[in-house]
């Protein structure tokens, strides 16, 4: 016979102010930063969510519970104020269409977060469970509202820091986490006798998973936005992360067909030199073909085609970059003797003309270390035609824009000499030599970065020497290059003279 139900009721108050409700925890607010956001760009990639082995045993769909979209919204609530200066949340499916985002955009990383090894536990029942039975026992329905079991939900979770201009992850970390909390009956689904062992069908299991996510997803977004504000952030600073992200970018640009051909019939091997110039780029200094390089051949390389090109080139380079832009085909000299180069569009009206001066404006306006290579020439002598106004005495004069501009310049030959084409290697000298250093990696410093300096002491030494055997004379011009190759180039010069 069961006792009277005022003794249930005292007894059920006592179980009540001993702590008897239930503590499931929530989301919280991201805790203030002790430093400023580092002052980059980031998009966070869909997180990614893997249960545990023993979790599909329980037959329901984590995944959904968690929600991988609310814990990609959850890691960006953390990460923004905190860590990065500017957040965004990526909208692609996975963590390849955030990786193409993240380039169209011009963010500086991309993070890529999986919580792993998820699995709901039933750590088992807390002090109050024995009163309780007692309080069942008495008065049986006040006993389903006191919180008795101790259920939580552990995952790893891991993130990545990727360079969004190379690809390559600059760093990672692991952390373990859990969240947990008290339940009642019907918190997790309601059981004739759960309260004596919890019986934890699907529903049940998905019910505890439910009340945990919120918890869950703030748990493991302050264990990634504290891994950044830490380890990342001092990797970042150092010097050495500059030098991991370094990469080159490259330009090139080659005409042999012209749309006005009476005034400039085709120039032979131009586009090829050009082609080669991509090959030994992508191939001997690993240049991302889609993303670090720009091609313009023939009919694509017009005067708005390569100004636009010229700007993307600043969008993209950052200090420490290196940025090359290489040019074959037609140049002559407008009516003050100035160097113009000429693209696919160029005529007798004058249209489709890039001045060396404009060039060097916008190359010193790039950030990063910037190398010209013009295969050209300006005075009728080789991949040039006759301008309107006469050759400099200074045969230097010709780079100075370049050298104001800060922007190192190699020109295949100086005024006054010709630029020797080679039939029987479908190249011009200059460009063989060209496509030769690159297809040998000469100048290839780490990271695949280019030495301009070496670049251009090998063209000097090397196309001066082989057109001397052949009984010509060109002198390639260089300025600005790195460390005094200018010098160095002189000297030679001087000597093989």
């Amino acid at each position: 016979m069961r006792s009277s139900p005022w003794t249930g009721a005292v007894l059920l108050a006592l179980v009540i102010a001993g702590g008897g409700c239930a503590s499931i925890p929530g989301s919280r607010d991201p805790e203030p930063a002790a430093l400023e956001a580092l002052p980059l760009s980031a998009s966070i990639a869909p997180v990614t969510i893997e249960p545990s082995g023993g979790e599909a045993e329980k037959r329901y769909d984590l995944v959904t519970v968690l929600d991988p979209a609310a814990t990609t919204a959850e890691m960006a609530r953390w990460l923004g104020p905190g860590v990065f200066g500017r957040t965004h949340v990526s909208t692609g499916a996975d963590a390849v269409d955030a990786f193409e985002e993240s380039w169209s955009r011009g963010d500086d990383l991309l993070v890529e977060i999986a919580v792993r090894g998820v699995e709901t536990r039933f750590d088992g029942h807390n002090g109050l469970w024995i009163p309780n039975v007692v309080l069942w026992w008495l008065v049986m329905v006040p006993a389903w509202f006191v919180a008795t079991e101790e259920y939580s939900l552990a995952f790893t979770v891991e993130a990545a820091v990727r360079s969004v201009d190379t690809g390559e992850v600059l760093w990672s970390a692991q952390r373990e986490g859990s969240v947990a909390g008290t339940f009642g009956e019907f918190d997790r689904g309601w059981q004739f006798f759960g309260f004596l062992y919890p019986r934890n069908d699907p529903e049940h299991w998905r019910a505890v998973a439910e009340e945990l996510s919120a918890a869950a997803r703030s748990e493991a977004a302050a264990l990634v936005a504290d891994e950044l504000e830490t380890s990342f952030r001092r990797m970042a600073v150092a010097p050495s992360m500059r030098e991991r992200t370094r990469k080159t970018l490259g330009l090139v640009v080659g005409v042999s067909r012209y749309g006005d051909p009476l005034t400039l019939p085709p120039l032979p091997f131009a586009s090829s030199d050009a082609a080669a110039v991509v090959e030994g780029l992508v191939e001997r200094f690993g240049v991302d073909p889609r993303r670090h390089l720009t091609s313009l051949a023939d009919h694509e390389a017009t005067g708005p085609a390569l100004r636009a090109a010229l700007e993307a080139l600043r969008k993209k380079a950052h200090p420490g970059d290196r940025v090359v832009v290489t040019f074959a085909g037609y140049g002559t000299r407008d009516a003050g003797g100035e160097p113009v180069l000429l693209l696919a569009e160029a005529d007798a009206s004058g249209g489709g003309r890039v001045s060396i001066a404009e060039l060097a404006g916008a190359l010193g306006a790039i950030e990063g270390d910037v190398l010209v290579v013009l295969d050209t020439s300006f005075d009728g002598r080789g991949r040039s035609v006759v301008g309107g106004g006469a050759a400099p005495a200074d045969p230097g004069r010709d780079l100075a824009p370049f050298e104001r501009a800060g922007v190192a310049a190699i020109l295949a030959t100086r005024a006054g000499d010709p630029l020797v084409t080679l039939p029987s290697v479908e190249a011009s000298l200059f460009g063989f030599h060209l496509g030769r250093a690159l297809r040998d990696g000469v100048g290839r410093e780490s990271a695949g970065l280019l030495s301009s300096e070496a670049l251009g002491g090998f063209l000097v030494e090397h196309v001066t020497a082989d057109a001397a055997y052949a009984g010509k004379r060109q002198r390639p011009l260089a300025v600005g290059l790195a460390r005094g190759p200018r010098l160095r180039a002189t000297a030679l010069e001087e000597e093989l003279e």
